[in-house]
């Protein structure tokens, strides 16, 4: 949790761990984790946290199809690691405990095209359980949320799914 010589940030983490068809394999996408985490580290206490608690889903695809160095060095950084095996529950977290709320990203929808039809398949983590989790709308409901390079729609009883 926070401690009191340092800032804390939060980051917001899935615990989706499978697509809606239960076909794939999800989790949380490394990249979208590690880069921030490597790049604040130093200067803030990071804090993990995720719907369910205890350990997030990484994203295999995620580790499989990295280039980058320096997020696959945080594999083997044995802080990151305990972070993400041991994240809190996001309902109990106070958002006034935190100077911001990183919302680390998954995999984006997948999109499948057939000689017959294209389907639209969610695949992304934070868009299965976040999007529909009353604790984590009642967090961000009254501050600015960043969404790994993007902007989360506004947040009332659920996700405005418009994006105002």
């Amino acid at each position: 949790m926070p401690t009191a010589d340092r800032a804390s940030i939060l980051f917001v983490l899935t615990s989706a761990n499978k697509t809606l068809d239960q076909k794939f394999d999800i989790g949380f996408y490394l990249e979208e984790a590690a880069k921030p985490y490597a790049a604040l580290k130093d200067y803030f206490t990071i804090v993990f946290a995720s719907p369910k608690g205890q350990e997030a889903p990484l994203d295999q695809n995620s580790v499989d199809s990295c280039k980058d160095e320096e997020s696959l060095a945080l594999l083997n950084d044995h802080r990151f690691k305990y972070l993400i095996k041991n994240t809190h529950k996001l309902s109990n977290i106070k958002e006034e405990d935190y100077v911001a709320i990183f919302v680390v990203g998954g995999v984006g929808p997948d999109l499948r095209t057939s000689a017959r039809m294209t389907t639209l398949t969610c695949q992304h983590g934070p868009m299965i359980d976040l999007a529909f989790d009353k604790e984590f709308a009642k967090l961000v409901e009254q501050v600015s949320v960043y969404v790994g390079p993007g902007k989360a729609p506004r947040v009332q009883d659920r996700w405005d799914m418009q994006g105002d």
